[in-house]
């Protein structure tokens, strides 16, 4: 006889937040479902159960979705992850070089 498995409520809260994460990095590189499958490989139908948090991806499968993201398993697991992201991004954008041939110039005006 065969046993049902099944997860707890607090393992489904965080299935659902890792893959809202890898759901966000994927489309942060933009790049397909069906690309991302072929490299792993598996279906984009069992990606999407990972992104919507209805499966629980292995570390095995977590840490090559990460290499492909280019991000590590430490990061995507953080709740504050993608915030986190979304404010380093904000972060860089807001700060341009600045040459110092332009200030010299305004300098000596």
């Amino acid at each position: 006889m065969k046993v049902a498995r099944t997860r707890v409520p607090n393992q489904c809260a965080f299935d659902e937040m890792v893959g809202a994460n890898l759901q966000y990095m994927r489309k942060y590189r933009k790049i397909s479902m069906q690309k991302v499958a072929e490299q792993i490989p598996f279906t984009f139908q069992q990606l999407q159960k990972y992104e919507k948090g209805k499966n629980t991806v292995s570390a095995y499968k977590l840490l090559k979705l990460c290499n492909i993201y280019k991000t590590n398993i430490a990061e995507i697991i953080k709740e504050t992850f993608i915030e986190t992201h979304q404010n380093s991004l904000t972060y860089t954008e807001e700060i341009k070089p600045v040459h110092v041939e332009h200030i010299d110039r305004q300098l000596n005006r």
